[in-house]
């Protein structure tokens, strides 16, 4: 599902998002605890401090990145 989304402050707490594909996607302050997002592409998906990430995950490895 290639595309832009405005996640900003979404709550995706155990999701299952494998082979995932939220390009140019905001991701302020989302909650993506506990997600699958191991096959996820986020090419171009920012994110800021705030954004919770799944234990372990490198959001920068699968292409966001951190803005502030």
């Amino acid at each position: 599902m290639p595309g832009s989304a405005d996640l900003i402050g979404a709550s995706l707490w155990q999701a299952e998002h494998v082979g995932a594909n939220p390009t140019q996607a905001n991701m302020n302050r989302a909650n993506l605890t506990g997600a699958n997002l191991n096959r996820a592409t986020l090419t171009g998906a920012s994110y800021d401090r705030s954004t919770h990430w799944p234990d372990g995950f490198d959001p920068e490895k699968h292409g966001a990145h951190r803005v502030e």
